[in-house]
C-alpha cells in the first residue's frame, strides 16, 4: 500500500512539474511500457458466490493437476491441466509497478468474502505466475 501511497505523490508531483508536453511524453511512455506486452484476455467473472468453496470434482482438479505444473510450461498446457482459472492477476516489477511483466493464473479453493484484507477473505488458493512469454515461473500456494 505503502508504494501505491508513493507512487501516486510522485505522480502528482510530476504532473505539476514542467511544461504540459513533457506530462504528456511521461504519461504516455507509462501507458506504452504497460501495452506493449501481451496481457491474457480477462475472462469472464465466474461470479463466485461468496463465501464460495469449490464443489469436489473442481478441488480434486485443483490439487491433483498442480502438481503437474512444472516451471516452463506454457499456458494451454497449465490451462489443459489445472481448466480455467478463477481469477488473472496482472504480475509488475518491483522496481516499476507500472510495468507489467506477466499475470498469474489464480484457482481458489476457498474463499470467505471477494474484498477485505488477508484475514478478512479468509482465502485458500493457489496460482501459477506466467511472464509475457506465457511460460510458467512460479508456483505459489497461500494455504
Amino acid at each position: 500500500m505503502k508504494y501505491f501511497i508513493n507512487l501516486n505523490l510522485i505522480l502528482i508531483f510530476l504532473s505539476s512539474c514542467g511544461d504540459e508536453n513533457n506530462t504528456k511524453i511521461q504519461k504516455s511512455e507509462t501507458f506504452r511500457e504497460v501495452s506493449d506486452i501481451q496481457k491474457p484476455k480477462p475472462i469472464e467473472d465466474k461470479m463466485l458466490v461468496y463465501p464460495y468453496r469449490a464443489d469436489k470434482k473442481r478441488l480434486s482438479q485443483i490439487n491433483l493437476g498442480i502438481r503437474k505444473i512444472k516451471i516452463g510450461m506454457e499456458k494451454h498446457d497449465v490451462i489443459a491441466i489445472m481448466g480455467e482459472p478463477d481469477e488473472i492477476r496482472e504480475s509488475v516489477a518491483k522496481e516499476n509497478l507500472n510495468k507489467v511483466i506477466g499475470h498469474s493464473f489464480i484457482y481458489i479453493k476457498k474463499r470467505d468474502k471477494k474484498k477485505g484484507s488477508f484475514n478478512e477473505k479468509n482465502e485458500h488458493l493457489v496460482g501459477v505466475a506466467m511472464d509475457d512469454k506465457d511460460k510458467v515461473v512460479n508456483i505459489f500456494f497461500i494455504p
